[in-house]
């Protein structure tokens, strides 16, 4: 029976923090699990907690072989998105579980016999635009001012989020800018939410398309069409490229047409197919080309594969906290914000990034440091007084000197490697004050000066009320 059992599948239900703590407690409990199974045993992991979907989870799940089963629940990710995103995790057997809805009513329907579909699940109109097209019997028709909108959306993140740049000429990024969007904290949107719709409402009534459509969808067919174009005046070929996509819809299968009014696409059918079956494939060629865009009009600035989207979720930082927490614990004397220099409350802590995550896009436990939860809220992304360094330093150095005399060696090692490589600093001169001050502050430096210049608040300084 084993050699015909492609996985052994424990699913788990939704565990909230009266049974499961987090991620962490989860992993290291499904770990003491796993330990105990027989190694030709294929096992597969449904958990229905979005939370636990991070890079620690399936980071775990690769090194020990588990399979990721995905599970289409509404409260869930989709599971496009979990795989675009963890793609690297994952190889070889993968489960998929399209799952109905109510139970009972799926028993009715079925008649108990298990060999059929009885509850179809299609995408809704709004997740096919940003998902694989459907295959439909005619043509899929997207308004073009929909398309304009969904642009807007797309660039919003890298550009209204991450302050990049897509060009002097670019008139998208205008009417982002014009939007003015700024309220909506839009770094960890998640597609379908109220935050996400509100965004999209707000673009809906602000942003005018026609404004960066002059272009766009026109010349996208252009190369089904190149001779007819060829030596064509540039003004001519909007009109022109409609005119021959609607002649040679049948006959040349351009990737689209327009309507008779010019207000939608219609996608070709044969076209849709393909789509739909590569369209994973697609994206990341289609990110790929748009990250080496953007590093060429950017070319100082850090991270921007991590800008091209938004994360599914932010990260838990669960390593970072667990080192602060016993930093502060086993340092008590300085334990004070570095902001607002009022005592730590435990239950009153959040870590902030010192540099705002959207310009370094990461985590490194040198950006770090804990602040009030207050402070945090009031700072979001701005680039805090280059005076507040001196304060970073020391309480940096004070974690460092108490989690090195806490902690076993290598586990210490292991967690304060970010130090040790972007500072480029052994063991001992990290532990040296003045070191670690001369080094962070050369680290932090041009990166201020990058972030000022690309327009990110600076000199922000906590004001007591």
């Amino acid at each position: 029976m084993l050699l015909q059992t492609d996985a052994v599948m424990p699913e788990f239900e939704y565990l909230n923090r009266d049974k499961m703590k987090g991620v962490v407690e989860f992993i290291e409990a499904l770990d003491v699990f796993i330990s105990n199974t027989p190694t030709d045993v294929p096992i597969a992991v449904e958990t229905r907690n979005k939370n636990y979907l991070t890079k620690d989870y399936f980071q775990f799940l690769k090194e020990r072989n588990i399979i990721h089963v995905f599970s289409e629940k509404l409260y869930l990710p989709h599971i496009y998105e979990v795989y675009e995103q963890f793609a690297d995790y994952i190889s070889g057997t993968t489960v998929i579980r399209l799952l109905g809805g109510d139970r009972g009513e799926i028993e009715k329907l079925s008649g108990n016999q298990w060999n059929k579909i009885v509850d179809g699940k299609p995408d809704n109109i709004e997740r096919r635009r940003v998902e694989p097209f459907p295959t439909m019997a005619s043509g899929f028709t997207i308004p073009v001012r929909e398309i304009g909108i969904d642009m807007a959306m797309a660039a919003w993140y890298p550009h209204g989020f991450c302050r990049l740049t897509f060009g002097l000429q670019d008139k998208l990024q205008e009417e982002i800018d014009k939007a003015n969007v700024g309220s909506i904290r839009a770094g960890w949107i998640e597609w379908g939410s109220l935050e996400w719709k509100a965004l999209r409402e707000r673009f809906a009534v602000s942003v005018i398309p026609e404004r960066y459509l002059r272009f766009v969808p026109y010349r996208l067919l252009a190369p089904f069409f190149s001779m007819e174009l060829r030596g064509k005046a540039d003004a001519e070929k909007n009109n022109l490229i409609v005119d021959l996509a609607s002649r040679h819809f049948a006959t040349e299968k351009p990737l689209y047409c327009f309507t008779e009014s010019g207000d939608a696409i219609i996608i070709h059918n044969d076209w849709l197919e393909y789509l739909d079956r590569n369209i994973l494939i697609l994206r990341g060629w289609v990110r790929f080309q748009l990250a080496e865009y953007l590093q060429r009009l950017n070319p100082s600035i850090p991270g921007i594969v991590e800008k091209l989207s938004p994360p599914l979720r932010k990260s838990p930082l669960t390593v970072q906290t667990r080192w602060w927490k016993a930093a502060l614990h086993y340092m008590p004397a300085e334990s004070c914000c570095i902001h607002s220099v009022a005592r730590f409350d435990q239950k009153d802590i959040a870590l902030d990034h010192f540099l705002p995550w959207s310009f370094v896009a990461h985590d490194r436990l040198w950006n770090l440091v804990p602040v009030s939860r207050r402070v945090n809220s009031l700072k979001l992304d701005r680039l805090p007084s280059m005076d507040y360094r001196e304060q970073l330093s020391q309480i940096q150095h004070s974690a460092l000197v108490a989690t090195a005399n806490a902690w076993e060696e290598k586990r210490w090692l292991k967690t304060v490697e970010p130090f040790m490589l972007d500072l480029k600093l052994g063991r001992d001169s990290l532990l040296r004050e003045s070191e670690l001050r001369n080094a962070l502050y050369a680290n932090m430096k041009p990166l201020f000066e990058i972030a000022k210049g690309q327009g990110f608040a600076s000199d922000w300084v906590y004001v007591q009320e």
